[in-house]
């Protein structure tokens, strides 16, 4: 779970982002990316088994006019999302407060910390490992542009599909407030 700004948010095994407010217990909001709808019935059923749906990590940034929470769904169907939370608590976000929800082929089981930290340039990213499981089966870091969604995979060059690899939770240099080194 993470705490901000008077919110608890929680990425569950039902599908879903859950965020509730921290003084009152009530959920504000519930998110569910598109990305793990077909693993949704089988929750329904009598004869249930366990799969991990949603068991990403989130983090927050403060951009320009806005605070972006992004967080990834974690194995089964990698997806990373972005929400932009100003309003809260008081102004729930809708459809319109999600500013992008996107995959890519270097993406694995993605369940390390996601870091928010703004490039040389001024752009706002986040960066996390890609995770074992990804198609090319390489340690490759993610960076997502929080403005857009779009994302690009730096390979760390280490893995095949004899020795198949995946990077886990990177850790920004941060210096004057822009990226140094991961």
């Amino acid at each position: 779970p993470l705490y901000h700004n008077g919110m608890v948010y929680a990425a569950a095994n039902d599908g879903m982002l859950h965020a509730f407010n921290a003084k009152t217990g009530v959920e504000s909001f519930a998110f569910i990316p598109s990305s793990v709808f077909s693993l949704l019935s089988p929750l329904s059923e009598v004869k249930y088994s366990h799969s991990w749906i949603m068991d990403g990590q989130v983090a927050v940034a403060a951009l320009t006019g806005q605070t972006m929470l992004v967080g990834s769904t974690g194995g089964v169907k990698p997806a990373i999302y972005g929400i932009d939370i100003s309003g809260l608590p008081a102004t729930v976000p809708g459809p319109a407060q999600v500013k992008f929800e996107v995959t890519h082929a270097a993406l694995g089981r993605a369940h390390g910390a996601i870091a928010t930290t703004n490039l040389q340039d001024g752009t706002a990213v986040a960066l996390l490992g890609n995770g074992l499981g990804s198609a090319a089966n390489l340690a490759q870091l993610i960076q997502v542009n929080l403005s857009s969604g779009a994302i690009s995979a730096i390979s760390a060059g280490v893995g095949s599909s004899g020795l198949p690899n995946g990077l886990s939770s990177p850790t920004p240099l941060v210096e004057g407030g822009a990226l140094v080194a991961v």
